[in-house]
């Protein structure tokens, strides 16, 4: 049942990685503004922030650091408590994210929409660890 743990811990680590990622990108790839107009125009990005600025330098950190935590910390939750209806309201919990991503598809928040994929993943793991969680009586160490 490690892997169970591991499995959560390694989405985490991956949606980290995306969001410090994403900080690298620039507004040419990050917003339909830059696009169509050259300008960008989007929610939460500093005043005279360019297409031509990286996410980092157009949103700050600290909105990055949200972004990061707003997925990952649930999914530690799950790792941590490694209880199957923890890991279901996790999972389900990945809904709202993806379809907030969706609607906000052409700025910074449309990252979200790769909680998506991690949903699935998410999905499987849950499944597992209650199939787990039923055939053994109780979650070993």
């Amino acid at each position: 049942m490690r892997w169970i743990r591991g499995a959560w811990v390694v989405l985490a680590t991956a949606w980290v990685a995306l969001t410090g990622w994403v900080g690298s990108w620039t507004g040419w790839v990050m917003s339909a503004s830059c696009g169509k107009g050259g300008t960008l125009h989007m929610r939460g990005a500093r005043p005279g922030a360019s297409c031509d600025n990286t996410m980092l330098a157009a949103v700050g950190f600290w909105t990055l650091l949200l972004l990061a935590l707003a997925v990952a910390i649930p999914l530690v939750a799950a790792a941590v408590a490694m209880k199957p209806w923890v890991s279901w309201l996790v999972t389900f919990s990945l809904v709202p994210l993806a379809a907030f991503g969706v609607v906000n598809w052409t700025g910074f928040w449309g990252i979200l929409v790769y909680a998506a994929p991690m949903l699935v993943v998410a999905l499987i793991v849950a499944l597992v660890q209650q199939i787990a969680t039923v055939r053994c009586g109780r979650l070993a160490p």
